[in-house]
């Protein structure tokens, strides 16, 4: 298959890890009386940071969105690349190889501290990633 293609299908992969994080992120709710006694601890637990007040339930919430947003971007430079990689590959080569890199890091989070699905799609496109560079 070609390069390009296994780019496509990385963004595609991380598309949907994308999507599964903001469904979780906007659906999150509480199903138990100790998981909603650790949320409300979160939400009034106050601190100063850098001269500001926050609480733990700031940062939780500020890096799931923080994901968000990184995921997409890296679905987006995925499937630009897959463009570029078609006219310019050896350009894009050492992009690939970073993204590789980055992607197998990732990969290796998820596996060691979520559930199986993002760590499957994460390794899913680890892999596409390390085909497409492979192939340029």
């Amino acid at each position: 298959m070609k390069p390009w293609i296994w780019l496509r299908i990385a963004s595609v992969l991380i598309t949907l890890c994308a999507a599964g994080h903001t469904f979780g992120h906007l659906s999150s709710s509480d199903a138990s009386p100790e998981e909603k006694a650790v949320t409300a601890a979160k939400r009034s637990f106050h601190f100063d940071l850098i001269g500001a007040q926050h609480t733990i339930w700031d940062v939780y919430a500020g890096l799931s969105l923080f994901m968000i947003v990184s995921l997409v971007l890296l679905a987006v430079l995925m499937w630009q690349l897959s463009d570029l990689a078609r006219s310019f590959p050896s350009q894009v080569r050492p992009m690939v190889w970073a993204l590789v890199v980055a992607q197998f890091l990732i990969s290796l989070l998820c596996l060691t501290n979520f559930f199986f699905v993002p760590s499957l799609l994460s390794t899913a496109a680890t892999f596409c990633l390390l085909m497409a560079a492979i192939g340029l």
